[in-house]
């Protein structure tokens, strides 16, 4: 929504401007620290290192790609073509997380339940009786 602001934002102040890009970036930057954690919540614990570095991958295939992309959209349409790039991105995201949603509603690999933790140690965890230890795993760590 943000982009689609940017978009009509030519005949403003500059501050205004600078404002509304600056609450898209802060919005924008958390997209990937969402997407960790979403995959560290569906994922099952052997399939975590290999999520982390495929993850990892695509972003950095996306921070590569991003800006060349957007460079070539600017240099065609102008400057107002950057605000586009991030809404047609950022829609084209939106889409492919919604049939994403649809299609696994309500599959939950390993339901757990909340602990929160405000304010101790990772010892604490352990007094908890709800909460089993891991079991070893074949190395035995």
């Amino acid at each position: 929504l943000l982009a689609l602001v940017a978009l009509r934002a030519g005949g403003w102040q500059p501050w205004l401007v600078y404002s509304v890009f600056f609450a898209y970036g802060g919005l924008a930057f958390s997209l990937y620290p969402l997407s960790v954690a979403h995959m560290l919540d569906t994922l099952p614990a052997d399939d975590l290192l290999s999520g982390c570095s495929g993850l990892l991958l695509i972003h950095g295939i996306g921070a590569a790609m991003g800006p060349a992309v957007a460079g070539t959209a600017m240099s065609r349409f102008g400057p107002s073509a950057l605000p586009g790039f991030f809404a047609l991105v950022l829609l084209a995201l939106a889409l492919f997380l919604t049939a994403r949603l649809v299609a696994n509603r309500g599959e939950r690999p390993h339901p757990t339940t909340f602990h929160p933790m405000l304010r101790t140690s990772p010892g604490a965890l352990e007094m908890l009786p709800e909460t089993d230890p891991l079991p070893a795993n074949k190395e035995g760590y």
